[in-house]
């Protein structure tokens, strides 16, 4: 049975606004432990995989926040047109990621996490995950799976620049990387080592940032790192290999207690 009401049985809904933005998603709640964010991918929350993923990270002692953004593959077609994510400009933060922030800080209230908040981004997501760090919040650590945004396509001009682009601006990928150079915060970039998808370059850029963790390959060829372990009815020994490593790591940096005066207010223009 599910640890987490519809479109994740057993986790309990909340709902976070920004008014001055004009964003409001419904974010389910379930298991108890280490508070850890999980948005979905592509195909949208409700889809067994992604539910199954949240009761696997529940199991291994995480509080899963799973924002609602869609909830399935037609719906997420549609995210290139929402002002929220930005899917093709290089240089851009999506605006999304200040809703994040204010999701990450409505978590702190809720939980007084001693370590931090950890977030968990794929394919669409993944860079998500990693811009929250640029900003003085709660979340300390970021697993950056198969981070397929902003959308790379070979025909477009300069495809080593898209596929090299992380999803964030200048200035906050600045602030990422003094923050990383620092140990305020943690990186985790995953991929296959085949992926049609999410560019290698991409994963490799985020690794070449000082303080940031290597890539996680996951041996052959797939997209969804964390995933397809619930996509194929025998599993899959690397995808399940992929989660373990993922969970042990975030929960290392999260049972640490964060030092006095470590986190303050968003620092985001």
């Amino acid at each position: 049975m599910s640890a987490f009401a519809e479109p994740v049985p057993g986790m309990d809904p909340f709902t976070v606004e920004l008014g001055d933005l004009a964003m409001s998603y419904d974010v389910y709640v379930g298991g108890d432990g280490l508070p850890l964010i999980l948005m979905h991918e592509i195909d949208g929350m409700a889809r067994q995989p992604f539910i199954d993923l949240c009761d696997s990270l529940a199991q291994r002692g995480f509080k899963v926040y799973a924002p609602r953004f869609f909830d399935n593959m037609r719906q997420g077609i549609m995210v290139c047109m929402r002002r929220e994510f930005v899917c093709w400009a290089l240089g851009q933060t999506s605006p999304i990621t200040v809703w994040l922030a204010e999701l990450a800080a409505e978590i702190e209230r809720r939980d007084t996490p001693v370590g931090g908040v950890g977030i968990i981004g794929m394919c669409f997501s993944g860079g998500l995950a990693m811009a929250t760090l640029a900003g003085e919040g709660p979340v300390k650590a970021a697993v950056a799976a198969q981070p397929a945004m902003p959308w790379a396509n070979p025909a477009v001009l300069f495809p080593r620049r898209r596929e090299r682009d992380l999803g964030m601006s200048p200035a906050d990928l600045a602030r990422l990387g003094q923050r990383l150079r620092d140990g305020t915060v943690r990186v985790l970039p995953m991929r296959f080592l085949r992926d049609s998808v999410c560019p290698r370059a991409r994963v490799e850029a985020i690794a070449e940032i000082e303080g940031a963790d290597e890539v996680y390959y996951v041996e052959g060829r797939g997209h969804p790192t964390l995933t397809l372990q619930f996509r194929e009815g025998h599993g899959h020994r690397g995808s399940q290999a992929a989660i373990e490593f993922a969970a042990a790591w975030l929960a290392e940096i999260l049972a640490e207690p964060i030092p006095p005066g470590a986190t303050g207010d968003d620092g985001r223009a």
